[in-house]
Protein backbone atom coordinates (compact mmCIF):
# COMPACT_ATOMS: atom_id res chain seq x y z
CA UNK A 1 0.00 0.00 0.00
CA UNK A 2 1.24 3.89 -1.12
CA UNK A 3 2.62 5.61 1.88
CA UNK A 4 -0.40 8.48 2.19
CA UNK A 5 -3.55 9.28 1.61
CA UNK A 6 -5.07 7.71 -1.91
CA UNK A 7 -7.06 9.38 -4.53
CA UNK A 8 -10.36 10.36 -3.22
CA UNK A 9 -12.89 7.71 -4.14
CA UNK A 10 -16.01 9.97 -4.42
CA UNK A 11 -17.35 10.27 -8.19
CA UNK A 12 -16.26 13.92 -9.67
CA UNK A 13 -18.62 16.46 -9.31
CA UNK A 14 -21.23 16.57 -12.20
CA UNK A 15 -21.96 19.78 -13.77
CA UNK A 16 -24.17 22.37 -10.94
CA UNK A 17 -23.08 19.99 -8.26
CA UNK A 18 -20.08 22.17 -6.83
CA UNK A 19 -22.15 24.97 -6.66
CA UNK A 20 -24.81 23.29 -4.82
CA UNK A 21 -21.99 21.51 -2.48
CA UNK A 22 -20.62 25.24 -1.96
CA UNK A 23 -24.03 26.71 -1.21
CA UNK A 24 -24.64 24.25 1.25
CA UNK A 25 -21.47 24.13 2.86
CA UNK A 26 -21.97 27.93 3.51
CA UNK A 27 -25.60 27.61 4.62
CA UNK A 28 -24.28 24.66 6.99
CA UNK A 29 -21.57 27.17 8.78
CA UNK A 30 -24.08 30.25 8.92
CA UNK A 31 -26.79 27.90 10.28
CA UNK A 32 -24.79 27.00 12.82
CA UNK A 33 -25.61 29.60 16.02
CA UNK A 34 -23.11 30.99 18.51
CA UNK A 35 -25.42 30.18 21.07
CA UNK A 36 -23.19 28.45 23.42
CA UNK A 37 -19.47 30.50 22.19
CA UNK A 38 -19.85 31.92 25.52
CA UNK A 39 -19.04 28.57 26.89
CA UNK A 40 -17.16 27.31 25.09
CA UNK A 41 -14.71 30.33 25.83
CA UNK A 42 -14.95 29.90 29.70
CA UNK A 43 -15.09 26.42 29.52
CA UNK A 44 -12.99 25.16 26.48
CA UNK A 45 -9.60 26.18 27.68
CA UNK A 46 -7.43 26.43 24.87
CA UNK A 47 -9.64 24.91 22.17
CA UNK A 48 -10.44 27.15 19.36
CA UNK A 49 -13.98 27.92 19.63
CA UNK A 50 -15.20 27.14 15.67
CA UNK A 51 -13.68 23.70 16.64
CA UNK A 52 -15.58 23.42 18.98
CA UNK A 53 -18.92 24.65 17.70
CA UNK A 54 -17.93 22.52 14.60
CA UNK A 55 -17.95 19.42 16.50
CA UNK A 56 -20.88 20.19 18.86
CA UNK A 57 -22.62 20.65 15.71
CA UNK A 58 -21.84 17.28 14.01
CA UNK A 59 -22.51 15.44 17.58
CA UNK A 60 -25.81 16.71 18.35
CA UNK A 61 -26.99 19.76 16.14
CA UNK A 62 -26.01 22.16 18.91
CA UNK A 63 -29.13 20.61 21.07
CA UNK A 64 -28.19 20.84 24.87
CA UNK A 65 -30.39 17.41 25.86
CA UNK A 66 -29.69 15.00 23.30
CA UNK A 67 -29.55 10.79 24.02
CA UNK A 68 -27.99 9.09 21.62
CA UNK A 69 -30.35 6.01 21.52
CA UNK A 70 -27.29 3.38 20.71
CA UNK A 71 -24.15 4.50 22.73
CA UNK A 72 -26.26 6.40 25.68
CA UNK A 73 -23.76 9.95 24.79
CA UNK A 74 -25.61 12.36 26.59
CA UNK A 75 -25.77 16.48 25.78
CA UNK A 76 -23.82 19.02 23.50
CA UNK A 77 -21.04 17.04 22.74
CA UNK A 78 -22.32 13.52 23.59
CA UNK A 79 -20.43 12.56 26.32
CA UNK A 80 -20.41 9.07 27.05
CA UNK A 81 -20.74 7.86 30.89
CA UNK A 82 -17.21 6.15 30.35
CA UNK A 83 -15.77 10.10 30.37
CA UNK A 84 -17.78 11.17 33.06
CA UNK A 85 -16.89 8.30 35.21
CA UNK A 86 -12.94 9.10 34.38
CA UNK A 87 -13.38 13.04 34.83
CA UNK A 88 -14.82 12.59 38.21
CA UNK A 89 -12.08 10.37 39.32
CA UNK A 90 -9.04 12.51 37.91
CA UNK A 91 -11.18 16.00 39.20
CA UNK A 92 -12.56 14.83 42.51
CA UNK A 93 -16.26 16.14 41.46
CA UNK A 94 -19.64 13.90 41.49
CA UNK A 95 -21.48 14.89 38.05
CA UNK A 96 -24.29 12.67 37.80
CA UNK A 97 -25.30 11.23 33.82
CA UNK A 98 -28.53 14.09 34.33
CA UNK A 99 -25.28 16.49 34.49
CA UNK A 100 -24.44 15.87 30.78
CA UNK A 101 -27.23 17.70 29.73
CA UNK A 102 -26.40 21.07 31.17
CA UNK A 103 -23.88 22.27 28.44
CA UNK A 104 -20.98 23.74 31.12
CA UNK A 105 -20.18 20.73 32.39
CA UNK A 106 -20.78 19.03 29.35
CA UNK A 107 -18.32 21.07 27.42
CA UNK A 108 -15.78 21.07 30.15
CA UNK A 109 -15.45 17.51 30.23
CA UNK A 110 -15.39 17.27 26.07
CA UNK A 111 -12.42 20.03 26.64
CA UNK A 112 -10.42 17.73 29.17
CA UNK A 113 -10.62 14.61 27.43
CA UNK A 114 -9.89 16.91 23.96
CA UNK A 115 -7.10 18.21 26.10
CA UNK A 116 -5.88 14.82 27.17
CA UNK A 117 -5.61 13.83 23.27
CA UNK A 118 -3.72 16.65 22.60
CA UNK A 119 -1.21 15.78 25.44
CA UNK A 120 -1.00 12.27 24.75
CA UNK A 121 -0.55 13.01 20.95
CA UNK A 122 2.58 15.52 21.34
CA UNK A 123 3.80 13.03 24.32
CA UNK A 124 4.42 10.33 22.11
CA UNK A 125 4.57 11.59 18.95
CA UNK A 126 6.50 14.70 18.75
CA UNK A 127 7.85 14.89 15.05
CA UNK A 128 3.94 13.97 13.84
CA UNK A 129 1.09 14.92 16.05
CA UNK A 130 2.72 18.51 17.39
CA UNK A 131 0.00 20.47 18.30
CA UNK A 132 -1.23 22.74 15.56
CA UNK A 133 -4.93 23.71 15.12
CA UNK A 134 -4.42 25.58 12.25
CA UNK A 135 -3.46 22.16 10.67
CA UNK A 136 -6.32 19.97 8.99
CA UNK A 137 -4.63 16.78 8.86
CA UNK A 138 -3.70 17.07 12.78
CA UNK A 139 -7.14 18.28 13.63
CA UNK A 140 -8.78 15.14 11.93
CA UNK A 141 -6.69 13.04 13.79
CA UNK A 142 -7.62 14.66 17.00
CA UNK A 143 -11.33 13.89 15.56
CA UNK A 144 -10.39 11.06 14.40
CA UNK A 145 -8.95 10.03 18.02
CA UNK A 146 -12.12 11.80 19.98
CA UNK A 147 -14.64 9.51 17.77
CA UNK A 148 -13.12 6.28 17.52
CA UNK A 149 -9.92 6.17 20.63
CA UNK A 150 -6.83 7.80 20.95
CA UNK A 151 -4.97 5.33 23.08
CA UNK A 152 -1.13 4.24 22.92
CA UNK A 153 -2.67 0.63 23.10
CA UNK A 154 -5.07 0.10 20.50
CA UNK A 155 -6.09 3.14 19.09
CA UNK A 156 -5.08 6.76 16.90
CA UNK A 157 -1.66 6.55 18.52
CA UNK A 158 -0.83 3.07 18.34
CA UNK A 159 -1.42 3.16 14.84
CA UNK A 160 0.53 6.31 14.30
CA UNK A 161 3.50 4.84 16.54
CA UNK A 162 3.35 1.53 13.87
CA UNK A 163 3.24 3.72 11.19
CA UNK A 164 6.17 5.58 12.44
CA UNK A 165 8.04 2.58 12.52
CA UNK A 166 7.80 1.82 9.04
CA UNK A 167 9.26 4.64 8.61
CA UNK A 168 6.03 6.82 6.79
CA UNK A 169 6.79 10.50 6.83
CA UNK A 170 4.91 12.93 8.98
CA UNK A 171 2.55 14.13 6.13
CA UNK A 172 1.49 11.28 5.48
CA UNK A 173 0.53 10.05 8.31
CA UNK A 174 -3.32 10.96 8.09
CA UNK A 175 -6.69 10.04 9.52
CA UNK A 176 -7.52 8.08 6.00
CA UNK A 177 -4.43 6.56 6.37
CA UNK A 178 -4.84 5.36 10.45
CA UNK A 179 -7.46 3.93 9.50
CA UNK A 180 -7.11 1.92 5.88
CA UNK A 181 -4.12 0.39 8.30
CA UNK A 182 -5.53 -0.05 11.18
CA UNK A 183 -6.54 -3.85 10.92
CA UNK A 184 -3.57 -4.48 9.31
CA UNK A 185 -1.87 -3.53 12.42
CA UNK A 186 -4.22 -4.51 15.06
CA UNK A 187 -5.65 -1.76 16.31
CA UNK A 188 -8.83 -1.88 18.02
CA UNK A 189 -11.78 -2.48 15.80
CA UNK A 190 -13.53 0.97 16.13
CA UNK A 191 -10.94 1.80 13.60
CA UNK A 192 -11.54 0.04 10.69
CA UNK A 193 -14.39 1.60 9.14
CA UNK A 194 -14.17 4.07 6.44
CA UNK A 195 -16.79 6.20 7.53
CA UNK A 196 -14.60 7.26 10.75
CA UNK A 197 -12.17 9.25 8.72
CA UNK A 198 -14.74 10.31 6.64
CA UNK A 199 -16.91 11.95 9.92
CA UNK A 200 -13.39 13.38 10.82
CA UNK A 201 -13.34 15.25 7.69
CA UNK A 202 -16.43 16.40 8.05
CA UNK A 203 -16.33 17.89 11.07
CA UNK A 204 -12.93 19.56 10.28
CA UNK A 205 -14.83 21.18 6.52
CA UNK A 206 -17.26 22.51 9.32
CA UNK A 207 -14.55 23.84 11.62
CA UNK A 208 -12.67 25.68 8.38
CA UNK A 209 -16.06 27.62 7.05
CA UNK A 210 -16.74 28.21 11.17
CA UNK A 211 -13.25 30.32 11.21
CA UNK A 212 -13.57 31.62 8.06
CA UNK A 213 -16.82 33.54 9.60
CA UNK A 214 -14.98 36.39 11.30
CA UNK A 215 -16.44 35.35 14.42
CA UNK A 216 -13.63 35.60 17.81
CA UNK A 217 -12.06 32.77 18.42
CA UNK A 218 -10.95 31.62 15.13
CA UNK A 219 -7.25 30.41 15.25
CA UNK A 220 -6.69 30.11 11.47
CA UNK A 221 -3.88 31.78 9.64
CA UNK A 222 -4.28 33.03 6.09
CA UNK A 223 -2.84 29.46 3.60
CA UNK A 224 -2.04 29.92 0.27
CA UNK A 225 -4.69 31.91 -1.24
CA UNK A 226 -7.11 33.95 1.18
CA UNK A 227 -7.55 31.98 3.94
CA UNK A 228 -10.69 30.40 2.87
CA UNK A 229 -11.50 26.68 3.55
CA UNK A 230 -10.37 25.59 0.34
CA UNK A 231 -6.93 26.91 1.24
CA UNK A 232 -6.87 24.05 3.42
CA UNK A 233 -6.28 21.63 0.25
CA UNK A 234 -9.01 19.37 0.90
CA UNK A 235 -10.34 17.57 -2.34
CA UNK A 236 -13.25 19.39 -3.76
CA UNK A 237 -15.31 16.10 -4.37
CA UNK A 238 -14.99 14.78 -0.83
CA UNK A 239 -16.71 18.36 0.52
CA UNK A 240 -19.83 18.50 -2.11
CA UNK A 241 -20.23 14.81 -1.42
CA UNK A 242 -19.67 14.89 2.48
CA UNK A 243 -21.72 17.90 3.75
CA UNK A 244 -24.64 15.91 4.67
CA UNK A 245 -22.78 13.12 5.79
CA UNK A 246 -23.57 11.82 10.07
CA UNK A 247 -21.79 10.88 12.65
CA UNK A 248 -20.97 6.99 12.00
Amino acid sequence: MRRGERPNSLAPAQPGVLQRGVASLGAIAHAIPLTFDVLFRTYGGTLPVPFLRALAWHESRMKAVDTHPGSGARGLLQIKDVVRLDYNERNKTAYQPADLDRPEVNIALAASLLRRIATSYAKNHPRTLAEDWTDPRYVKLVVLGWNRGYSEKAGVGFVVGKLEAEGWPAKSITAQSVVENAQRLGAAKSLYNEKAWRWAQVVVETYALEASRGVPGAPLRPVATGGSAWAWGLGVAAVVGLVVASRP
